[in-house]
């Protein structure tokens, strides 16, 4: 949201808001974010292995907010939620929502104040539904940008595959339904296939990226094998193993 006024100023008089309809704007934003999929209910054991995923890159997920996702767990009415998002907290990352979760557990969760989210099309363990997922997004049209993407802009090719024809600094975050290609210096993080779109790919002449995403599939820059760093490569997965493979 963001503060403005349409009044218009005249001398050195101070600008009045006249209304409260003037004093917020609400808008539509397209935020990415990062998920904690959940492969067991055991505390324990996703606190061992949280704080070894984070303890790869801590400056990385330092306040860091994210998803945490049940959709591939079973989950009953003891399980102790304020619990998780106490150890998820611990590690230095920031639950805003949940999703996955569903029926009385769900209402219970939104009347404690918890926002649930749509399970994404990308996530979900049934091979069909991401199949009917990948024939829907019916891409049509590029988005070209020929000018480098500054540090702290993100650039969203909706239902589009995004054409950088320069470089992205660090810092900046490229986004597509489809592919990405940087004809240039990929840095900052790149995701392709945001909407569940797993053939999606990203292709780049440089890879000096701190973050590479296909549908949901991550790796961190410590991830990225040095072999192929500042190497032209397409990023892409295979079955639920994101590849990066020179090119």
């Amino acid at each position: 949201m963001s503060a403005h006024s349409d009044t218009s100023v005249a001398g050195d008089q101070q600008p009045a808001i006249n209304s409260q309809a003037g004093a917020v704007e609400v808008k539509g934003n397209m935020v990415t974010m990062m998920s904690v999929l959940l492969h067991s209910t055991d505390l324990q054991q996703i606190e061992t292995s949280l704080a070894d995923r984070v303890k790869q890159a801590p400056d990385f997920f330092s306040n860091t907010p994210v998803i945490v996702d049940f959709s591939r767990v079973e989950i009953t009415e003891t399980f102790n939620f304020k619990a998780l998002f106490k150890l998820v907290r611990n590690q230095s990352l920031m639950p805003v929502a949940v999703r996955g979760v569903i029926g009385e557990l769900s209402d219970r969760l939104q009347l404690a104040g918890v926002p649930i989210v749509e399970t994404a099309a990308s996530e979900r363990s049934d091979t069909t539904d991401r199949q009917t997922s990948n024939s829907r997004v019916g891409r049509t049209s590029s988005l070209v940008v020929d000018k480098p993407v500054r540090s702290g802009q993100q650039v969203y090719a909706r239902s589009a595959d995004l054409i950088v024809l320069t470089q992205s600094n660090a810092g900046a975050e490229l986004v597509a339904d489809g592919n990405i290609h940087v004809y240039g210096a990929l840095r900052g993080k790149a995701l392709c296939g945001v909407t569940g779109d797993s053939d999606a790919r990203i292709f780049c002449t440089t890879l000096e990226a701190d973050l590479v995403s296909v549908a949901g599939r991550y790796k961190i820059l410590e991830e990225i094998p040095a072999a192929v760093r500042n190497k032209p490569v397409q990023i892409r997965l295979s079955g639920e193993q994101l590849l990066i493979e020179p090119l």
